[in-house]
């Protein structure tokens, strides 16, 4: 499988938020990786899995996600004016 460079994944993130009216200030494709990673890791995936998912050369990038909880996850969306939406 052939990785995709993070200025590809930039701009499509750009392209797809204009398009979709994503405020760009609070939104961005490297809080989206976050995310991903976050979300992957708490519902169990494996780290070793996860460092080969983000391509980092060390587990110990990898580990910065296994400091952030669920609920903090969850606090955190329930803080952002998007998730008041009905």
């Amino acid at each position: 499988m052939e990785r995709i460079h993070k200025r590809t994944v930039h701009e499509i993130f750009i392209r797809y938020s204009k398009v979709a009216r994503i405020d760009q200030q609070h939104f961005s494709a490297h809080k989206l990786r976050h995310t991903f990673a976050t979300l992957l890791y708490s519902q169990g995936v494996d780290l070793l899995q996860l460092k080969s998912l983000l391509g980092h050369a060390h587990l110990s990038t990898t580990e910065i996600y296994t400091h952030t909880s669920a609920n903090q996850l969850k606090e955190a969306i329930m803080k952002h004016p998007l998730s008041r939406i009905e």
